[in-house]
């Protein structure tokens, strides 16, 4: 799983969006105008996934990206919930239930493994090889300036306030 270089790479965050966009389709029924609150819902609990795992995977640790994929999972469950709510209100039928619950259930899924992967030694592993790397990089780096060599060097540097001398 490591090496993703942007969130929407990641299987979960695929899923999500893909369940989100479906969602959104029905959303736009007449029927659902008479449930105000379940289309919020809904809507909510659908576009709530993809953004949290954006979220998280902007943190650098696995342990602070993990809270945000939990909500993400979280939030996929709640889809589902709302959508059987839509089925008993008759604003989708057996079908549509089955294939968007579905398809919820394979992005949380695949949320559930990215987030067991963020909680495995594995992760924590590679996050401090890559820290260790920018941390040898950034040691390596050529001085920006000036001062910065005369400091590598050891050469003392020019006093930051100049005084008038006495006479």
């Amino acid at each position: 799983m490591p090496g993703f270089r942007d969130a929407c790479e990641i299987d979960a965050w695929k899923l999500s969006r893909e369940l989100e966009d479906r969602v959104a389709v029905i959303l736009e029924r007449p029927g659902f105008r008479r449930y105000p609150r379940l289309l919020d819902q809904l809507a909510r609990s659908s576009e709530g996934p993809p953004v949290h795992i954006s979220e998280g995977f902007s943190r650098f640790y696995p342990s602070e990206n993990a809270p945000f994929v939990r909500i993400a999972r979280a939030s996929i469950s709640e889809t589902i919930i709302h959508l059987h709510k839509a089925q008993a209100k008759g604003l989708i039928d057996a079908r549509e239930l089955i294939a968007l619950t579905s398809l919820a259930a394979r992005a949380r899924s695949a949320t559930t493994g990215y987030l067991l992967y963020l909680e495995s030694q594995d992760a924590r592993d590679a996050a401090e090889q890559h820290r260790g790397k920018r941390k040898r990089r950034s040691q390596d780096a050529e001085p920006k300036n000036e001062r910065t060599e005369e400091r590598k060097n050891g050469t003392p540097e020019r006093p930051k306030f100049r005084t008038k001398e006495r006479q």
